[in-house]
């Protein structure tokens, strides 16, 4: 208690939103990454399409969808998903047709 005050560097709320907004991209990035593995188990017979948990993964997934039919990311998506699920994408990223 002799009197004397310590400086601190003051804290920036800047650093934290970026740390917050990095966060989310990487949360976002993973979101997408995840889209991979759901495409490949769409086409097995535990997780295929018509089943009960398969609605559910619809709707999480929806906003995914949206981006590959109404954005640009038409393409990069596309190729990705060939990458876990070739039957249903061809190597340009456009969704095969369906089988007979």
């Amino acid at each position: 208690m002799s009197g004397e005050t310590h400086d601190e560097p003051e804290r920036s709320s800047r650093g934290a939103v970026w740390v917050w907004l990095c966060w989310l991209g990487a949360a976002l990035f993973l979101y997408f990454l995840s889209t991979g593995p759901v495409a490949m188990m769409a086409g097995k017979k535990a997780a295929g399409r018509g089943g009960p948990v398969w609605s559910v993964v619809a709707v999480v997934y929806r906003p995914v969808r949206w981006a590959y039919e109404e954005t640009p990311l038409r393409k990069p998506l596309g190729v990705y998903w060939h990458l876990w699920a070739p039957e249903w994408y061809d190597s340009e990223g456009n969704p095969r047709p369906k089988y007979k």
